[in-house]
């Protein structure tokens, strides 16, 4: 299962597309639910959830005054209880499920739910002893690179090798939500692979289709991309998440990717071989001509079907004696001449 897993998020197969919910349930079980089946039915490979408690991210110093927000991230996190449920709903329905992890105990209860993988947000790649201990599951550990530079990303990198785990996968990921376009810098994609000798996919927080597209285009072995139910309800991330009935045509656009890209070089397919007799010019008569007749430039035309003499060798044609009598509009062939 390990092998199978990482040997997919590596890009076997295509890009592997992981749906982020994140909290965007709003801490409703059902509403998670509806979202999971949602994602089934889009055709991603995984479904993806973040493991935080109130007090797991954020010390106390963050939510003085803000007794709002403490309340808010008691009431939206993903507790233990809601996460095995969860758990066990995408094991009824046959959907991969993994989660972003951001303590120990988080951790050690994806690792004792059987999670295929363990996901490292951005926000810990400086965190070393979480990353040396998410290692020693010896799980695929999949890192997002936001707000690091190449020192980080490879003390990071690492620590994962230094505990004998040797799946490491990097996803490139600019941490603002949105991202605009003019920084999502989908280059680092290739700049990262050929720096660590990783596979790399693409953690997307842009709005739209376009980005995770390009990626995928660009070789990214995961997409991951946020969604929202778009109920009419408020969520933390309704200002980037894309709307989750835009998902199956996403999910389908990407899909699609690596059957445009398979063959190397300029290709031309048999269908496109048979097009071209169809589609292209030959050279006809544009007035009856008569056994012996010298052609000449005046006499010719260039018309559809392209199975007879191509006009590029209109050279060889000028000036040559017919042998046979032509009609208007006629195809001109290589045994019709001296």
């Amino acid at each position: 299962m390990e092998f199978d897993i990482y040997k997919r998020l590596k890009g076997a197969n295509g890009p592997f597309f992981i749906v982020e919910i994140s909290s965007n349930h709003n801490g409703e079980m059902s509403k998670a639910k509806k979202m999971i089946d949602m994602v089934i039915k889009a055709g991603a490979d995984c479904v993806k959830f973040q493991s935080w408690s109130k007090n797991s991210l954020s010390s106390k110093k963050v939510y003085e005054g803000r007794e709002k927000l403490a309340a808010e991230n008691q009431r939206i996190c993903m507790t233990k209880e809601k996460f095995k449920e969860i758990k066990e709903y995408c094991d009824q329905k046959k959907i991969l499920l993994s989660s972003s992890a951001f303590s120990n105990e988080e951790i050690d209860m994806l690792v004792n739910l059987n999670m295929p993988f363990l996901k490292i947000s951005s926000l810990d790649l400086t965190n070393i002893p979480l990353i040396k201990y998410a290692a020693k599951t010896n799980l695929p550990i999949v890192m997002s690179v936001g707000m690091s530079n190449l020192e980080d990303i490879e003390k990071a990198i690492e620590t994962i090798k230094n505990e004998g785990n040797q799946k490491a996968i990097l996803t490139h990921c600019v941490s603002l939500y949105p991202t605009h376009d003019g920084i999502v810098n989908l280059r680092a994609i290739n700049i990262l692979k050929e720096t660590f000798n990783l596979p790399v996919g693409f953690s997307d927080h842009t709005i739209g289709h376009a980005a995770p597209i390009a990626a995928a285009t660009l070789g990214a072995c995961i997409i991951e991309k946020h969604v929202l139910l778009n109920d009419g309800k408020s969520c933390r991330e309704q200002s980037f998440a894309l709307p989750i009935v835009q998902l199956a045509s996403l999910i389908d656009n990407i899909k699609r990717i690596p059957y445009m890209m398979q063959k190397k070089g300029l290709v031309l397919s048999d269908e496109e071989i048979e097009e071209r007799h169809r589609m292209r010019r030959s050279i006809v008569t544009n007035k009856p001509l008569i056994e012996g007749n010298i052609i000449k430039k005046e006499d010719i035309d260039f018309k559809r079907p392209g199975t007879g003499i191509s006009p590029g060798e209109l050279k060889y044609i000028l000036g040559r004696k017919l042998k046979v009598n032509k009609t208007q509009d006629e195809l001109i062939f290589w045994n019709d001449l001296h």
